[in-house]
This record gives structure tokens, sequence and C-alpha cells, in this order.
């Protein structure tokens, strides 16, 4: 798995990404403009968890994304 951001992230977006990588036991990864397909053919990899300023958005191979409810605070 590994965990990326939405274009132009601000830095909470980006460290949330780092935090979640480091959890979950995968890899935070630049975005640099690429689309998620692109990354899963350069990474290898069909795991992908994006960190948006509205949500957190899990996506595996094709399949439609699983969404988090609003993002803005982490579950106690």
């Amino acid at each position: 798995m590994f965990v990326t951001t939405s274009y132009d992230p601000n830095e909470s977006q980006l460290s949330e990404a780092r935090r979640l990588a480091r959890e979950l036991g995968g890899r935070c990864l630049q975005r640099r403009r690429m689309t998620l397909a692109q990354l899963r053919e350069r990474f290898g990899d069909e795991d992908i968890l994006l960190i948006s300023k509205e949500r957190i958005e899990y996506h595996h191979g094709q399949r439609r994304p699983v969404l988090s409810p609003e993002h803005g605070g982490r579950p106690d």
C-alpha cells in the first residue's frame, strides 16, 4: 500500500499522509501530477490511500473508491 495526496497538497495533508503511511506500514509517495493509474503502474501497488482536503479515499485497482466520513479529525 502507498499513501499519497491530492494535487498541490498543503502541509497538513502531507503530514497526515506521512503519519498514515507509518501507522499502516506503507510508503508515502509524492504524487507530482501523476494520475493514480500512473502511480500504480510505476510503483506496482494496487492499494492507494489518497489524502485530500475533504476526505480520505481508499482505492484498490479499478474498483470505486471507499470514502471516509468527513475528513477533519481522526477518531479517538
